[in-house]
């Protein structure tokens, strides 16, 4: 079990190190997409309420349009406030060199004895 649990650590120090720039760069790119998508689908609705609702339902794009747009304002803005995406967060120490230590054995030597 003490072997798991270094390697854990070892692979935790790694990933900090290593891959910390591009999981952020994934995590804003994942949610620029959830944007679009939502923004790109509720302005299509949008422009169907507004070309075909008509009487007492000619307000309904504008409703739509209101709610959607406090849809997708009320989380930015609790990010802003709370800081949801820990910008502030402790950065972990970095990695030495000689700190990593491959699980994977070398192969055993060719040589007869």
């Amino acid at each position: 079990s003490g072997f798991v649990v270094e390697h854990q650590d070892s692979f935790k120090r790694v990933w900090s190190a290593e891959c910390r720039l591009m999981l952020k760069a994934a995590t804003v790119f994942l949610w620029m997409a959830c944007v679009l998508a939502i923004g790109i689908t509720a302005g299509m609705f949008w422009l169907f309420l507004q070309n075909n609702m008509e009487g007492e339902h000619r307000s309904a794009s504008t409703h739509f349009a209101v709610c959607t747009l406090c849809g997708l304002i009320a989380p930015a803005l609790y990010v802003l406030v709370a800081g949801g995406l820990s910008c502030n967060a402790p950065e972990d120490p970095p990695l030495p060199a000689e700190a990593f230590e491959d699980c994977i054995e070398a192969p055993p030597s060719l040589e007869s004895p």
